[in-house]
């Protein structure tokens, strides 16, 4: 993303809650990034620098009450003009949206737990 800021539009189906991962590099040292839904502020985050080659994730539940909405993303650091051609902030590398409300049981835990936690007994697989 370039600049002070920038946005993404988010299409769902239906309204309720959702998690918003947003899977990101940052090249920038304190970097701090304001996050607005339809116009609403939903925090400020300081974001870990990870350089060009790894990423990070951030998560938030949010609430969706219309089909059609904007995330707003405003950025402390970009690259000047000195420093490199393109104003970058910081490179988006997904936007996942999943929606959590109005789930039950199994359907709502973490993918990853689910993994453990349905193994079994681990000292039955063989080497």
């Amino acid at each position: 993303m370039y600049g002070p800021a920038a946005h993404a539009e988010i299409f769902v189906n239906s309204v309720g809650s959702y998690n918003v991962l947003i899977a990101y590099r940052n090249p920038h040292d304190a970097q701090c990034l304001r996050l607005r839904l339809n116009g609403e502020m939903l925090g400020a985050y300081e974001l870990a620098t990870t350089g060009l080659h790894s990423s990070r994730v951030l998560m938030k539940e949010i609430k969706l009450d219309c089909e059609r909405n904007l995330l707003h993303f405003e950025f402390s650091r970009w690259y000047g003009p000195e420093q490199n051609a393109r104003p970058l902030a910081i490179m988006l590398s997904e936007i996942l949206i999943e929606k959590v409300s109005g789930l039950e049981g199994d359907a709502w835990r973490p993918r990853a737990q689910l993994g453990l936690t349905d193994m079994g007994n681990a000292s039955e697989f063989k080497q």
